[in-house]
């Protein structure tokens, strides 16, 4: 009886210490390693956060930042024509000029192309105008694509492939453009500029304007010659560009050094 009493209260005792240690033990482990993760998760979340805002800002400097060789090349992009010749405009590179006579309808009457050599030695005083909008993106009469931005014209009967330097009579300003489309209609327009071309020289606001047309050709040795070849010769001693000349006249044939 007596060893009963001691037993049983062995047995609570050993039930307390179990109730107390046993259970609540693996509790604390339990919130301890809670903790742990979460302090894991947002230290891991910040440096993730981190990492993202870093590979950001890299990106956004290298597109605000260009290379040398890309600012190199914008500079290499400028008005080569200018640079050789002293007047903005088409790069002046041979490119082959039909010789054939060609008659084509628009709005009810016949227009007929002339040839090469009539094309070269082409010279007009008309009024100019210029055209964009719609038809920006669009082909040419020479299959080209239409660049509003660029330096080209439309001309009703000069050769495809000849260019032109351009002359407002008001403001004396100059531009040379290549002759890839037809156009314009309109009885009292000689021809039609690109926005690129009217804008250097000076026409967007008025919309027209008082022009002299010099047509010019280029050979495949590029030799510039036709109408307009003494006045873009003349241009080119005023800025000082060294030019080789050949010919005279009718023939006189310029090409920068």
């Amino acid at each position: 009886m007596h060893l009963s009493k001691i037993g049983k209260l062995f047995l609570i005792i050993t039930l307390f210490f179990v109730s107390s240690y046993g259970f609540s033990a693996p509790k604390k482990e339990k919130t301890k390693a809670i903790k742990k993760e979460k302090t894991t998760l947002v230290s891991s979340g910040i440096k993730h956060s981190k990492a993202k805002a870093l590979t950001a800002k890299a990106k956004k400097k290298s597109v605000k930042s260009p290379t040398k060789s890309a600012k190199s090349i914008g500079k290499s992009t400028k008005n080569e024509t200018k640079k050789r010749y002293g007047v903005k405009g088409a790069n002046l590179t041979y490119m082959k000029v039909s010789n054939k006579k060609l008659t084509y309808r628009e709005k009810g009457k016949n227009h007929t192309t002339i040839n090469k050599e009539a094309s070269r030695q082409y010279g007009q005083v008309g009024t100019a105008s210029y055209y964009g909008g719609m038809f920006h993106g669009r082909k040419t009469a020479s299959g080209e694509i239409y660049n509003k931005n660029g330096f080209t014209a439309a001309h009703k009967t000069l050769a495809l492939g000849s260019y032109a330097l351009v002359t407002n009579l008001r403001n004396g300003r100059k531009v040379i453009v290549r002759i890839n489309d037809r156009g314009p209609f309109s009885h009292s327009r000689v021809i039609d500029l690109s926005v690129g071309a009217a804008r250097e020289i000076g026409m967007i606001h008025s919309g027209v304007a008082k022009v002299r047309i010099e047509a010019l050709q280029v050979d495949k040795q590029g030799y510039i010659s036709g109408k307009g070849a003494q006045a873009l010769l003349q241009l080119a001693k005023k800025e000082g560009l060294p030019l080789k000349i050949k010919g005279e006249g009718n023939t006189l044939a310029i090409k920068a050094k």
